[in-house]
């Protein structure tokens, strides 16, 4: 979405995770509002802006970054009061040394010793240390979408010993996994996960893309497919030789008048996306996709201490 409006044509399953954290896309259809910076995954949409440059979402959260690096709190309001002080140090310092030496009958050296003192006790560093760190530690912060809208609220991170994350039960990394498999017809499961990836081969849906890589990862021989056709919140079709193959959700086999794998009942329980392998019009399997909770080699889980579960 190149600025904030309202869809008046069209319906998508919008990428919304730079804003909401949900890695999940996200149905939105005529009326509904779209945000600046979302992805549309699977269809287009005509839009109606309502809000562009500094009046988007997606500036507001610009705005809440420079703001928190722009407040001060109670350790800068400590450091400003201790490099006030520290300056009429450094400068009674300075003249007492430039007195001194002067004295001594030595001016040159006068004037050499008093702008060392200066320059050694210039409290500078200290009323620039602390805003700089604050800088970097929020602008890291948000590279790695964290918003920190207040300096005090950073500060009082150093107190903080417990940390409690509501994200539907779990951290995940974003990425939808095909994590189960259901058969039927004989087949195995290898060759359903290879059929899904035929047909969802030339999709650009984040589910559609997980399936394809599934099916990579274990090494497996997707056929060709041709005649590929997407139906939004219905699925996708492709002939594979001389079948035709359907993926989708719930839509897709109520709409064909099949009925789904009982197999596949038990993962509704756990907030899995179900999405159903028809051939030439009946269930021939079920694949069970939910976001991975497998830490990132680039980026691998840091050590950390469980202090409580969460039923």
């Amino acid at each position: 979405m190149p600025a904030d409006g309202r869809i008046v044509d069209g319906s998508a399953h919008l990428d919304e995770s730079m804003i909401t954290g949900e890695s999940r896309p996200v149905r939105r259809g005529t009326g509904d509002a779209v945000v600046a910076g979302t992805v549309a995954t699977d269809s287009g949409l005509r839009v109606e802006v309502t809000a562009t440059g500094d009046d988007t979402a997606l500036a507001g959260i610009r705005r809440l970054v420079s703001d928190a690096q722009n407040s001060s709190s109670r350790a800068q309001l400590l450091a400003d009061k201790a490099a006030a002080l520290l300056f009429w140090y450094a400068l009674g310092a300075g003249i007492v040394t430039a007195i001194a030496w002067t004295l001594l009958g030595d001016p040159d050296q006068a004037v050499v010793r008093t702008i060392t003192v200066l320059v050694i006790a210039c409290p500078h560093a200290l009323g620039l240390a602390i805003p700089l760190v604050v800088s970097i530690a929020t602008e890291r912060a948000a590279r790695g979408g964290v918003l920190i809208k207040d300096r005090l609220a950073l500060e009082q991170m150093r107190t903080v010993d417990s940390v409690l994350f509501d994200k539907t039960g779990t951290l995940t990394r974003g990425e939808p996994t095909v994590t189960g498999v259901a058969t039927a017809a004989g087949l195995d499961g290898d060759a359903v996960l290879a059929l899904a990836a035929a047909a969802e081969g030339d999709s650009e849906h984040p589910l559609a893309r997980a399936i394809v890589r599934a099916a990579s990862e274990r090494g497996l021989t997707v056929p060709a497919s041709a005649d590929f056709a997407s139906s939004p919140a219905v699925g996708v079709r492709a002939t594979v030789g001389n079948r035709e193959v359907a993926v989708g959700g719930p839509n897709l086999f109520t709409g064909a008048g099949v009925a789904g794998l009982s197999e596949a009942d038990g993962w509704r329980g756990d907030g899995a996306t179900i999405l159903h392998v028809l051939v030439d019009g009946a269930a021939v399997g079920a694949l069970k996709l939910a976001d991975d909770i497998r830490p990132s080699p680039q980026r691998p889980w840091p050590p950390c201490r469980r202090r409580a579960s969460r039923s």
